[in-house]
């Protein structure tokens, strides 16, 4: 669009100390980071990219990516490897009250940019109504492209009390807001997905329903971070963050069952216990 041009070529003018590409592969935001006003431009040596930066570094697709970006950044500020920053990273107060104590409250995230990384609604469905049965007060989290999807999944919830009890704020509040939510919430359910990485950058334990990505490069670490992958031998299919058509009906996420979710859930509380 035309504000999107004339916000590129403002941002073009500006003279910066370093910039940064933190682009795996496309060749666009190398062009962009070659024309920017800065003697300092780093980025990934990949797809011939690595000549349109002053200092580049390979892309290892086998790597941790927040492993991989803190290579990128310590090219230029000489991190330490056991880097940190120091919480909290998000300041901005929930526009509503979330009437229940964090030990009852369980977040859910269905959403993805993507076809094949999606888990049946009706599974989601089923996960809800197992935790209200259990006294757990559920949490419907996403964006505006979330929306339709979480007010279906509302719907469908069947058990006594489910939608008394069930909480939805899909829509309802910004990134950094969410991250806030996060402060109350006991346990994020997730596709594999920013959201999840948000979940992980505030500390909560998660359980994350991983298919054509690879666990191993984009799943959560760490003991609080559970991580469902049926490793079906298409798996993962993703090259460079981007998944092709699937040819076997998404089986990598079909495969994960609302009984492997559940499980998974149960062995988090009983640690909590």
């Amino acid at each position: 669009s035309y504000q999107n041009i004339w916000s590129l070529s403002c941002a073009l003018f500006e003279k910066y100390d370093a910039v940064i590409d933190t682009e795996q592969s496309h060749i666009l935001s190398a062009v962009i980071a070659r024309l920017a006003r800065s003697r300092i431009k780093a980025g990934f040596d990949t797809n011939n990219r690595g000549k349109m930066y002053t200092l580049s570094l390979p892309y290892l697709r086998d790597q941790y990516e927040p492993k991989m970006f803190l290579d990128l950044f310590s090219i230029i500020f000489n991190l330490d490897p056991e880097f940190e920053l120091d919480p909290p990273y998000f300041t901005d107060s929930l526009p509503l009250k979330i009437p229940a104590e964090k030990t009852s409250l369980v977040g859910l995230f269905p959403g993805t940019t993507v076809l094949e990384k999606k888990w049946p609604e009706k599974r989601w469905t089923e996960v809800i109504d197992w935790l209200t049965e259990k006294g757990f007060i559920p949490v419907l989290i996403g964006g505006p492209s979330e929306k339709k999807e979480c007010e279906r999944i509302f719907a469908r919830a069947s058990k006594p009390n489910s939608h008394t009890d069930m909480i939805n704020v899909c829509g309802k509040l910004s990134i950094s807001q969410t991250a806030r939510l996060f402060d109350q919430i006991a346990l994020l359910i997730s596709t594999d997905s920013g959201i999840l990485h948000l979940a992980m950058l505030c500390d909560i334990p998660t359980v994350s329903l991983f298919g054509p990505s690879d666990p191993l490069k984009w799943a959560p670490k760490g003991d609080k971070h559970h991580v469902i992958d049926k490793a079906v031998p298409c798996s993962p299919c993703s090259r460079f963050g981007t998944i092709p058509v699937c040819p076997n009906r998404i089986a990598c996420m079909m495969e994960i069952s609302t009984e492997d979710v559940i499980r998974k859930i149960d062995s988090i509380i009983d640690k909590t216990k």
